[in-house]
């Protein structure tokens, strides 16, 4: 894992310097390898190296080399690591796979890849919770597949499937839907949010690594790749505007009912994922880009605290069981306090030079209504409220496990697989801002707008310090019942789409044809050739005698009908 560790930094930097040459030199470069064409058709595997796909992969290599460190030491008493690692690497190429190809048929291979390799990470622990969080989470994916495959033959029409030669081509509106909702699954936008929770049954490692630059990112990276031809239908997409914005609400409000930590984590990264897909509807490529960037670098030392959290507390999940942390691990909780701040966009952080800059260019925007604006603050300021709900119940509120209970310290791998990721939540926004984003709008606002966003912050901090706040219980069940529930999206999913399938391949599958042409028709056939065999053995003088007066009887029978015949 250290070789894999090396080489994944070493590539990062060169990947990086060569961003630096390709961005200010305007220049990219592209090869192609055709396979073969088929009446005007081109078959043919093509990578494209521009500063956008070397920057995300030097972002990949970076965080799944720190990742692979930590898990190192996360993973060495589990059994089977060796096949977790490996799974871990071909997760990591199938990403890599995706962001070069700029041709629908290769993308479409790191696509299933993802959803492929990411049931067997969910899965991996072999329980009946894993092995239901990776059905929903593969099936959910294969929806999104389906739609990118009726794209594929959409596309036909054009000639082949490079879709980066068609700058100037207005695509069918069609196919461009058919697109926007495959990345909508593999971003978990309503009405597929639910896996994205369910799939923190994964190892911590691996929920670090999907939610921060590879499975989430791979539906905003199809869509900031097909920006230049679904802007031209911008105005007929605001009905999705108004679904990313509710999925931030969704996602807002689960995690300030949940109790989960890793859900806690994984719902405020589906709170990012819907700003970006905002973002990109809003006309805010760049921006969404690398808002993108900035928040794979601090969700991914969230997640990797959330598991030294985790081994410290013995595996418990519950944020209700912990306390005091801040106490015996001070420098773990500084390091969530820096990543979580980060994700509240508290100024000068790297998530603040995206969030705000949006922020502001809503406020400038004339054509977003007054809703979604109330939204978008409402949303923000829910961050704020389940970070510090998180921080409350880790470090101020009582320990309430057991009471002979010691932490112990050596975690020293775990610990420097952070330190980076740590300097890069405080000064990689600035520096991002400085290097690419050289032509963002000067917008000149009141005061009291722009300082509305912070006074709503300080609000809810100061509703955060009152005493009896967080241990509000809702009177109404239904009310907790549909905030619990995701405003009973798992209930819709998980009792009706999984269960049908469930019993209907239980039915058609075990108890039908499948299982007379599977396993059992192979077992009866055998059993009966067996039975028939076994009959012979134990009967053979019998059969022999039979077998010996018809080859007589058949001898005497040809030689009569010979005489016969002369």
């Amino acid at each position: 894992m250290k070789l894999f560790f090396y080489m994944s930094m070493m590539f990062s930097l060169m990947l990086f310097l060569f961003v630096m040459v390709l961005f200010f030199n305007k220049d990219m470069i592209m090869v192609e390898w055709e396979i073969f064409n088929f009446y005007s058709l081109d078959f043919g595997f093509i990578i494209l190296l521009d500063w956008v796909s070397l920057l995300f992969m030097s972002y990949v290599l970076f965080i799944s080399g720190w990742v692979m460190l930590y898990s190192s030491n996360y993973m060495e008493m589990d059994k089977f690591k060796d096949r977790f690692y490996i799974l871990l690497i071909l997760f990591v190429i199938s990403m890599l796979l995706l962001v070069i190809s700029p041709n629908l048929i290769s993308l479409l291979l790191g696509w299933d890849g993802l959803g492929l390799i990411s049931y067997c990470l969910v899965a991996y622990y072999q329980n009946f919770s894993s092995y239901n969080s990776s059905m929903v989470t593969f099936l959910s994916n294969r929806i999104g597949d389906s739609f990118l495959l009726v794209s594929i033959f959409f596309m036909m029409n054009y000639g082949g499937w490079n879709f980066i030669f068609y700058e100037y081509l207005e695509f069918n509106f069609i196919m461009l839907m058919l697109i926007i909702l495959a990345s909508m699954t593999k971003s978990a936008q309503i009405p597929f949010s639910l896996w994205l929770p369910m799939a923190m049954a994964a190892p911590t490692p691996v929920s670090s690594l999907v939610h921060s630059s590879t499975l989430v990112t791979a539906g905003v990276y199809l869509l900031i790749r097909f920006y230049d031809f679904f802007i031209i239908y911008v105005n007929q997409f605001m009905l999705l505007m108004l679904l990313f914005m509710l999925t931030m609400l969704l996602s807002s409000v689960s995690a300030l009912m949940e109790i989960d930590l890793k859900k806690i984590i994984a719902l405020s990264t589906l709170s990012q994922l819907s700003l970006m897909m905002m973002m990109l509807l809003m006309g805010f490529k760049e921006l969404a880009f690398f808002h993108l960037l900035i928040h794979a670098i601090f969700k991914s030392l969230l997640f990797l605290c959330s598991g030294v959290i985790i081994h410290d507390y013995k595996y418990y999940q519950d944020i209700r069981m912990m306390g005091s942390y801040s106490k015996m691990m001070p420098m773990i909780s500084c390091y969530l306090n820096i990543s979580g701040l980060s994700l509240c966009g508290m100024p000068f952080l790297s998530s603040y030079f995206t969030k705000d800059y949006v922020m502001e260019l809503l406020l400038s925007e004339n054509n977003i209504n007054m809703m979604m604006m109330m939204l978008y603050y409402i949303c923000i300021g829910l961050t704020m409220l389940y970070y510090f709900r998180l921080i409350y119940y880790l470090n101020f509120s009582w320990f309430n496990l057991s009471s002979l209970y010691y932490f112990i310290d050596n975690k020293w791998l775990m610990m420097n697989s952070m330190k980076l990721l740590m300097i890069f939540s405080l000064i990689f926004g600035s520096i991002m801002s400085w290097l690419f984003l050289d032509n963002m709008k000067i917008i000149m606002m009141d005061n009291y707008l722009s300082a509305m966003i912070y006074l709503m912050m300080l609000f809810i901090l100061i509703k955060f310090l009152e005493k009896y706040f967080y241990m509000v219980e809702l009177s109404m069940s239904e009310v907790k019942m549909f905030l619990l529930n995701m405003w009973y999206l798992k209930m819709f999913f998980v009792n009706n789409i999984i269960m049908m399938f469930s019993v209907n391949m239980n039915y058609f599958m075990e108890k039908g044809w499948g299982e007379l042409l599977g396993s059992q028709g192979i077992y009866l056939m055998y059993k009966n050739m067996s039975m028939i065999y076994q009959i012979y053995q134990f009967n053979n003088i019998k059969y022999y005698l039979i077998m010996f007066i018809m080859m007589f009887y058949l001898i005497i029978y040809l030689y009569l009908y010979s005489l016969k015949s002369v």
